[in-house]
């Protein structure tokens, strides 16, 4: 499911975000484009954050450039998890950060090599932020605890292998596509704005307990 831009947040009194969209791909291939994504308002201060959801049977594809608007992205953090044994399939997970201009524009990846099953983007837009480099990130198992500030904005993303929607905690889910194409692929994100200062414990979970991989990060 997919759920409507809402600005969250204190906006011009602290970090406020946008959900945009998410995108799917189902092509086998090593080269993408998505054309005319939403990145919302544009503004001097607007940072962009993508997810990145593929899959790869066999041998581990690298997500070797990403440009969004014609910008290249920065990696924020990536996670990937071996699904079956010995040079298995692999699912992924990662988060990047840019500053394009406008309010739309193509996300292009380039990978190692074609992947199987495709790949997903989806983008939030985050204003008033005091640094574009995140304060922390955590990923890897889909549950982790990340430490947070009130007025925090959390930007989290899933990959997973499971034919049931997905359930977070710690943030509020903002797309889910699973079942991808019938073959148990899923890619679902979520955000907040934090409520408390301390540890925050973000999770995410299908009803099939099918294996997942995330990525969170924290901006101030």
């Amino acid at each position: 499911m997919t759920h409507y831009p809402i600005l969250m947040g204190a906006g011009p009194f602290g970090p406020s975000y946008l959900f945009n969209e998410a995108r799917f791909s189902n092509t086998n291939t090593g080269t993408f484009a998505f054309s005319a994504v939403d990145f919302n308002s544009d503004s001097p201060d607007r940072l962009v954050i993508v997810a990145v959801h593929w899959y790869e049977f066999d041998t581990a594809a690298s997500l070797d450039t990403i440009s969004v608007g014609g910008v290249s992205a920065t990696l924020v953090r990536s996670s990937y998890r071996l699904v079956s044994g010995g040079t298995g399939s692999y699912i992924y997970s990662a988060l990047y950060r840019v500053q394009p201009t406008g309010t739309s524009g193509t996300i292009n990846l380039q990978f190692s090599r074609g992947i199987d099953a495709g790949c997903s983007v989806a983008t939030w837009s985050a204003y008033n932020l005091s640094s574009i480099i995140p304060a922390t990130s955590a990923g890897g198992n889909p549950s982790r605890n990340v430490t947070t500030q009130t007025g925090d904005v959390v930007i989290a993303c899933a990959t997973g292998l499971t034919y049931l929607e997905s359930t977070w905690t710690g943030v509020t889910e903002d797309y889910d596509q699973f079942n991808v194409s019938g073959n148990g692929l899923s890619r679902t994100g979520g955000a907040t704005v934090a409520t408390t200062t301390g540890s925050l414990s973000v999770g995410v979970s299908a009803a099939d307990s099918g294996p997942m991989t995330m990525v969170a990060a924290v901006w101030r």
